[in-house]
């Protein structure tokens, strides 16, 4: 999950539960828009109903006050989309940011300039589910 605050900044307020968010909490992986291209981001480290270990259900509290928006990408959105641009998209403050958002990643290829085979060096455009839920904060 994502999160638009009162200060213009986006931030990830949830972390993905896959290799590659270990591979970047170690430092293998240097920067977070890197992990979209990275060969192992398909692979998980938990999952709901398929394992008998009990699963660690991470939370956290956030106050309305700091938020303006609050959106939950799936794999689809996020891997398909820089957070640079995803944030250029839903700082203009348009009532259809989430079909901005879809329409870009339904129509554009992203490339990484990453030279090793660990990564791929072009994600096509709607190559997962693509699913976007937006709910704006209202102050009184």
């Amino acid at each position: 999950m994502h999160i638009y605050d009162s200060l213009g900044n986006l931030k990830q307020v949830t972390k993905d539960q896959s290799i590659t968010q270990e591979l970047y909490e170690k430092g293998e992986i240097l920067s977070k828009d890197d992990m979209r291209f990275h060969k192992k981001n398909n692979l998980i480290c938990s999952r709901v109903g398929c394992e008998k270990k009990i699963l660690t259900i991470e939370f956290q509290n956030i106050s309305k006050d700091e938020i303006n928006d609050m959106f939950l990408f799936t794999d689809g959105v996020t891997d398909c989309i820089s957070d640079e641009v995803l944030l250029n998209i839903i700082s203009n403050d348009d009532e259809f940011v989430s079909k901005q958002i879809l329409n870009y990643v339904m129509t554009n290829d992203s490339y990484s300039k990453l030279f090793s085979n660990d990564y791929y060096d072009k994600i096509e455009a709607g190559k997962d589910n693509v699913s976007i839920i937006q709910k704006k904060i209202r102050r009184k």
